[in-house]
């Protein structure tokens, strides 16, 4: 599992024992069970595919140089309101001022 990857084991137990109408043989609203498969399938994908697919996705983006011919992203964060998940890409680069290049993109949790 990636470091991105969100699902616990403790979860992935805990929603397997979801059936159709009981969790340990009590019965479930039918309502919490819609939200428990929603939530199953938010869990299951990762945690950069949920937020990524998030109808309210908003992007931020910060910039090393700003205003100057050299002016490059420097973070790109990615956020959904409705999911609370958010996420962040650097952008690290080599060279200097007229000839920068991109080396590496770091992702992470915020």
């Amino acid at each position: 599992m990636d470091s991105l990857s969100y699902i616990t084991s403790q979860q992935a137990r805990y929603l397997a024992e979801v059936t159709s109408f009981s969790i340990k043989g009590q019965p479930v609203p039918e309502i919490l069970l819609s939200k428990l498969a929603t939530l199953s399938t938010i869990l299951s994908s990762s945690y950069l595919g949920a937020i990524s697919q998030a109808q309210d996705l908003e992007k931020t983006f910060t910039y090393l140089d700003k205003g100057t011919n050299d002016e490059r992203p420097n973070v790109i964060t990615y956020y959904s309101p409705s999911l609370g998940l958010s996420f962040k890409e650097t952008h690290i680069y080599s060279g200097s001022a007229g000839a920068f290049s991109l080396d590496k993109i770091v992702r992470s949790k915020v």
